[in-house]
């Protein structure tokens, strides 16, 4: 669990940064590293079958179906990762 207010985030565009800001709810949160770098498909998609098919059943969260790739300067590294964060709500 990711005990954050609020996930900021921005992209580079060609006229400069553009910001987004996302719900303030809590997150789940995992690393997702690529076995090899260029093979991020795969591995996203594994870490997003983990999370719905396996965490999330077992948790006491439900999810309000708002995911967020987070890449940084550690997304081009030699052994390239990147966070991938999942909104959730505790079940009532």
């Amino acid at each position: 669990m990711v005990p954050l207010n609020y996930l900021w985030a921005a992209h580079l565009k060609k006229t400069g940064w553009s910001r987004r800001f996302f719900p303030p709810v809590e997150y789940a949160g995992m690393t997702v590293r690529p076995r090899l770098g260029f093979l991020w498909g795969a591995a996203i998609g594994a870490a997003k079958r983990y999370f719905y098919q396996k965490w999330l059943p077992q948790s006491p969260y439900g999810t309000l179906n708002m995911e967020y790739e987070l890449h940084t300067e550690k997304s081009i590294r030699s052994h390239p990762s990147m966070d991938l964060f999942f909104a959730v709500k505790r079940k009532e």
